[in-house]
């Protein structure tokens, strides 16, 4: 059985992209069906005159002279480059967005340019309308991180005023009463109002992006004796063993946001962590890079969670039942901050056998090892 195949002029013509063959002098010697319909020509418009009869006459003087440079080095290419909107022009003067490739083609001592043109309008409008899109979002996130910054300001005031007035009332109740725990009750709720304010601030100046990242060297020690002295006390108040090893690498980031990440997963192990331990460590791997890592034998998280649990204001189900404190904002504020910092945070997890977080600190970030 015989294969009939079109011919290679078919081929050409039929072609879904506007073909033109051109000369070492710049004139079109060739140009198929697509280009004649693309442009709204006749052959007899284009064959035989200058390539850039096709461009815009505010464009052809740069045009001849880009052409001079690849006539003398003739290379497989697109014209452009990213930054550069290719523009041609039709017959009756309108002008359009196109795509343009070039080949050289060498035979019998002479030298041709292929050039494949491609009507651009599409992609273009489609990229516009993600510029525009992205544009919407990102001033939707800063209005957003203006409007928790606000909230947080103005809020932060009568909590503060509050705090006063109970920590007053307090020094003048006489003997430990009913109403010294009914303090404590709003003292507790305050305090939790305090963090709950810090936590929408944390994320106002990131989402506003008036967040200034301000990277130094790092001893990761000074930062786990930080977390140590900060939560050892609240982690034997809930019997637990508190467990800060040494690391004695030296890191460059910002070390405030990086202590914010640790804190705020140091702060979510303990909660979740009914009975056991919190152990906050490091260790190198053979990549070079650090990784901070903070574990728990808490109550676990499903794997079918473990991205969801980054998203604000998500708490599992049995975190919920097991506990009313939380607001489940800590995790949202680690996944912004690594992200800013470049520093990865990944997850293991086994229900009922605790949760592992690990930061990792890319080689080019370690500056001193142990």
């Amino acid at each position: 059985m015989t294969l009939s195949l079109p011919t290679f002029s078919e081929v050409i013509e039929q072609a879904p992209d506007a073909i033109a063959l051109v000369d070492a002098a710049g004139i079109v010697v060739y140009a198929n069906g697509r280009l004649i319909q693309l442009f709204g020509v006749n052959a007899a418009d284009i064959v035989g005159k200058p390539i850039e009869t096709l461009i815009p006459e505010r464009l052809r003087a740069k045009h001849t002279a880009l052409r001079d440079i690849y006539i003398g080095a003739p290379r497989v290419r697109a014209m452009g480059d990213t930054r550069l909107t290719l523009a041609a022009r039709r017959a009756d003067g309108t002008e359009f967005p196109v795509d343009i490739q070039l080949a050289p083609i060498h035979s019998n001592g002479k030298r041709w340019t292929v050039a494949v043109i491609r009507d651009a309008t599409e992609r273009h409008a489609f990229l516009d309308e993600l510029r525009d899109a992205r544009q919407m979002a990102e001033r939707v996130a800063r209005l957003k991180g203006e409007f928790l910054s606000m909230a947080a300001h103005d809020l932060s005031q009568p909590v503060q005023t509050l705090e006063l007035l109970v920590s007053s009332i307090e020094r003048r109740v006489p003997s430990p009463s009913e109403v010294a725990e009914l303090l404590g009750h709003a003292a507790f709720s305050l305090s939790q109002m305090r963090q709950l304010l810090k936590m929408l601030s944390d994320i106002s100046r990131v989402e506003s992006g008036s967040l200034r990242i301000i990277p130094e060297p790092v001893p990761v020690d000074s930062i786990f004796t930080d977390l140590e002295r900060q939560f050892a006390t609240l982690a034997q108040s809930k019997s637990l063993r508190y467990i800060s090893n040494p690391c004695h690498h030296v890191v460059e980031t910002d070390p405030a946001l990086l202590r914010t990440i640790l804190s705020n997963l140091v702060a979510n192990a303990i909660r979740y962590t009914p009975r056991g331990e919190v152990q906050v460590r490091c260790f190198a791997s053979s990549t070079g890079s650090l990784h901070l890592v903070v574990s728990d034998t808490g109550i676990g998280i499903p794997e079918d969670q473990l991205r969801t649990i980054f998203e604000d204001f998500y708490r599992l189900e049995e975190a919920r039942r097991a506990h009313r404190d939380g607001f489940g904002l800590g995790l949202g504020i680690v996944r912004r901050l690594s992200g800013l910092l470049e520093l990865p945070v990944t997850v293991n997890s086994r229900i009922g056998q605790g949760s592992t977080f690990d930061v990792e600190i890319p080689a080019g970030k370690v500056l001193r090892a142990a």
